[in-house]
């Protein structure tokens, strides 16, 4: 394909390139800052202008400048600077020879100040605080001439007072405050479009400058002038550099030079310091999977030598060796065959290629990415519905065990509260005898007075002392009885609830073992816990259980009561009609009590136990019920807590259902536009 088909072909392709950025879901034209749109504005004003740039690559002190004074047969780049102060130099061709100058803007000083800040130790400063002190000391109000928020410069500047803006030797020069020169003169090897860079070190002690030397300059250089040291033909700096370039896509085409080889010992071999640079070279492109490294291996051609001697000669001062001697008349030579002999045509349409494949791989690498990483969102949804549902799962299935136990509890407590109330009923009807025997002194005492008096007042005894004793005592004795069944069944009540406490707290923790801590499940389950009174409602329960044995008691007492109270009068009166005559009175009265209190005594307490047991079991299913409602409070909270995470479920599966069917739309769309890009890069290969 000729020159011209070749550029136009690439301009065609960029032109199909900006469409799809253009119509891409993707936006990919704001991605890494515009990248990609800055990348082929960039490659297009190149194919448009045959812009060719060269740049001057090197640790610091390989003579790079140096090197370009040479070329230029004058000392028109200043050798006489500090790394602190080295600027990125342009030389572009013009009959008439001038410079323009550029500052740092405001931003870009204030990095360059927080570095030094950052490197400073304790009160001694760093070579980047001392220089930004010493300028600000220097220029005084006369800073903010130069440094600014929009960044100034200085235009029309004479190549004789160049040193003042570039010079570390220069008193009150400007040097430390340059960014970048922009050099215009009659320069052989600039004709025809072609502009050289020198830059600063590799090893550029100012990290923002060298961002802007790498990420600015480099990546518009088509080909690269790497200059390595004689003394140090290949550093750790070196190395890295090479690689950032292949991995970057941004090294094309190669000349190294080995400077300075006039500084050797005599029994320094050349050769063997050539060969040793070109194995590091071979093996530092080896390392690469780049394609434009194996290309680079097959053409690496390497110059030995002495830029300095060379400009000696070609400034009419004193030299040790010859100009041809210096090898700088033979890079030369070579130099100018590729620039203008034919080879960087071929180059330039080798590095338009390689550029636009580079924007579509780069595209490649991006889509592809996002494909990876499409299914992310639904992944990472699908896994918060899985411990969601699983979370659901085993609070429900706790929940049920939990409840199966309160059920168990409460059964246990039903059957011990009907052992009480039996126990009680027994021991009411087990009063009898304790009674009797206290009636029976109650009697033997009375008949201890006058026959005639006991005989004549026995009725108003009757009334007023043993119905009242007999009642009383009865009344205490089945309270006693009573209340303390009440006891036992409060204690019991008690116990239940404690049960009840345990299985909820068996249930926490079986739940904060079997739910992943990060969800902290298991606390705000205690929390629900923790906030139900699990005996407030029990508390209320067995007052009313209590209650039985006071506020009922008068009732059972007064229908229970009046038949013995009535039936000792009577019997009384009824036994002192029989007793005339035979044995005493008091005897007969005595053996009558004996014989006619007992079975009327065990009926009356029989009765009564019947009664209070009725009444004590019907009270239970009340008291069942509060212990339930009270026992069931939490589970109705964690109820209520499922239901809502049941609500989030079911929305976190309509979001996923939804997610999905973006998902798939997208996919379908990067595919798309994969497909195009494949097209593309096809249609690269073939121009």
């Amino acid at each position: 394909m000729t020159f011209q088909k070749t550029k136009s072909e690439a301009l065609s392709v960029i032109n199909t390139l900006r469409e799809i950025a253009n119509t891409s879901t993707r936006n990919v034209l704001q991605n890494k800052n515009g990248k990609f749109q800055k990348d082929l504005v960039m490659l297009e004003n190149q194919i448009n202008t045959m812009r060719f740039t060269v740049g001057v690559v090197g640790i610091f002190n390989t003579g790079k400048s140096t090197f370009l004074n040479a070329l230029l047969h004058q000392e028109l780049l200043s050798t006489k600077i500090l790394p602190e102060t080295a600027a990125i130099t342009t030389l572009n061709y013009a009959e008439e020879d001038k410079a323009t100058i550029h500052y740092w803007t405001t931003e870009e000083w204030d990095a360059i100040k927080a570095q030094g800040a950052s490197e400073d130790k304790d009160s001694k400063l760093s070579k980047i605080s001392k220089m930004v002190k010493e300028i600000k000391q220097s220029l005084g109000t006369e800073f903010d001439k130069y440094i600014s928020r929009s960044g100034e410069k200085t235009e029309n500047i004479p190549l004789t007072e160049l040193g003042k803006y570039t010079s570390a030797n220069v008193k009150d020069g400007l040097a430390k405050l340059v960014r970048e020169v922009e050099v215009e003169t009659q320069f052989e090897f600039c004709k025809n479009n072609i502009q050289i860079v020198d830059t600063p070190g590799l090893n550029d002690p100012v990290k923002f400058r060298e961002h802007i030397t790498v990420d600015r300059f480099l990546p518009r250089c088509d080909m690269l002038l790497f200059l390595l040291p004689a003394r140090q033909p290949f550093t750790d700096s070196d190395k890295e550099f090479l690689e950032k370039q292949l991995k970057q896509k941004q090294l094309h085409k190669l000349f190294v030079l080995v400077n300075q080889v006039d500084t050797l010992r005599s029994d320094e071999s050349v050769d063997e310091i050539i060969e040793f640079a070109r194995t590091q070279l071979e093996e530092t492109f080896d390392e690469s999977d780049n394609d434009d490294a194996i290309h680079l291996t097959k053409q690496i051609e390497i110059f030995p030598i002495a830029a300095y001697q060379s400009f000696l000669n070609r400034t009419g001062q004193p030299a040790q060796w010859t100009d041809e001697k210096s090898g700088v008349p033979a890079f030369e030579d070579r130099l100018r065959r590729f620039l203008f002999e034919g080879e960087r045509a071929q180059a330039e349409q080798d590095i338009w290629k390689s550029r636009l494949k580079s924007c579509v791989t780069g595209q490649f690498a991006q889509i592809d990415n996002q494909l990876v990483n499409l299914d992310k969102p639904v992944k990472e949804l699908e896994e918060t519905i899985k411990e969601v549902k699983r979370e659901h799962d085993v609070i429900t299935s706790r929940l049920e065990r939990t409840m199966a136990e309160v059920e168990r509890t409460l059964g246990h407590f039903e059957r011990q509260y009907q052992a009480q109330v039996e126990r009680m009923a027994e021991r009411v009807i087990a009063l009898a005898f304790p009674i009797e025997k206290k009636m029976i002194d109650k009697v033997k005492a009375y008949l201890t007075g006058n026959v005639w008096s006991v005989t004549k007042n026995m009725k108003k005894w009757g009334d007023e002392q043993f119905k009242p004793f007999l009642e009383k005592t009865i009344k205490n004795e089945v309270e006693t009885v009573v209340l303390d069944a009440g006891e036992q069944i409060k204690q019991l009540a008690e116990t239940t609830l404690k049960d009840f406490e345990r299985s909820w707290e068996r249930m926490v923790s079986d739940i904060s073992v079997q739910i992943p801590v990060k969800n902290n499940v298991g606390a705000d389950y205690a929390s629900i816990i923790g906030s139900t009174a699990l005996g407030a409602g029990a508390g209320v329960a067995l007052a009313s259980i209590l209650a039985l044995a006071t506020a009922h008691f008068s009732s059972y007492l007064a229908a229970a009561f009046l038949g013995p109270a009535g039936w000792a009068l009577m019997g009384i009166g009824a036994v002192w009609m029989a007793v005339s005559g035979g044995r005493s009175v008091k005897d007969k009265i005595l053996s009558k009590f004996r014989e006619e209190l007992p079975p009327k005594l065990h009926e009356v307490l029989k009765e009564t136990a019947k009664d209070l047991k009725n009444r004590m079991l019907k009270e239970k299913s009340a008291l069942v019920k509060e212990l339930l409602k009270v026992a069931e409070t939490p589970a109705i909270e964690i109820q209520g807590e499922l239901q809502q995470q049941q609500t989030n479920l079911d929305q976190l599966l309509a979001d996923k259902k939804s997610q999905q069917f973006d998902i798939d739309q997208k996919r379908s769309a990067l595919n798309g536009e994969k497909n195009r890009f494949e097209a593309i890069f096809g249609q690269i290969e073939t121009m």
